[in-house]
């Protein structure tokens, strides 16, 4: 059992629900959204990187994917339990635009387009998952909110992921298995997607003073290969 289970199972739900009744109910209820949106996202990541695994190009990169996939998973459960304990449900969200980014992936995996899937999952999905995560993680620590390792493991891993998608997809170019062409073509159809889903969250980020435009810049820089800060 890796030092993330162990983690979670230390379950951040009790302390949030104790902090939650100091909050405003209008904030409690954004911070609750925040952290369903950043469940759904993962839960995408988790299916979609099952289904890749079957399709990776060679032994470690279909561990390396199997692995990611449980990953995701327990991400997934640590914001979804963490919205619970805020008593934020699951349908408090616009699934639509999730619904369709992942139906996106799920018909490049059934045509067997793997660039396809890394582009849409490894890059552009976990370059804005770390784009929110990272805005969390700072109005977290300004609180003193505490988690701090399971943050950092969280975020570490996300990095991970999106560091192999780039090596891949560049392994890939180099041996013909793909084209910049294509690879680029593919980020600026899921990058239009991920927009979708940050105007369903223009509600929830209000409240933390953000926009779309704040998070899509953020996205864009980490897809234009700068620092994640």
């Amino acid at each position: 059992m890796d030092r993330l289970r162990l983690d979670a199972e230390r379950n951040p739900a009790p302390a949030l629900g104790a902090a939650a009744a100091t909050l405003p109910v209008p904030r409690r209820d954004a911070l609750g959204c925040f952290l369903r949106h950043l469940a759904r996202g993962e839960r995408i990541a988790e299916r979609v990187a099952h289904r890749q695994a079957a399709l990776a190009p060679d032994a470690p990169a279909a561990r390396f994917l199997a692995s990611q996939a449980r990953q995701e998973a327990m991400h997934a459960a640590v914001f979804d339990a963490a919205a619970a304990a805020l008593r934020v449900p699951a349908d408090a969200i616009d699934d639509a635009p999730y619904a369709a980014y992942e139906a996106r992936l799920a018909a490049a995996l059934d045509r067997g387009d793997f660039v396809a899937s890394v582009v849409g999952t490894q890059v552009v999905l976990e370059a804005l998952g770390d784009a929110l995560l990272a805005r969390l993680d700072r109005g977290l620590a300004a609180h003193g909110a505490g988690f701090v390792r399971l943050r950092r493991r969280i975020r570490a891993q996300e990095a991970a992921h999106h560091a192999f998608g780039r090596a891949l997809l560049d392994r890939l170019v180099a041996t013909g298995g793909a084209t910049d062409a294509a690879v680029g073509a593919h980020e600026r159809a899921y990058r239009q997607c991920a927009l979708a889903l940050l105007t369903a969250a223009e509600p929830m980020l209000r409240h933390f003073a953000l926009t779309p435009a704040t998070i899509a810049a953020d996205l864009d820089a980490r897809l234009a290969g700068a620092p994640a800060p």
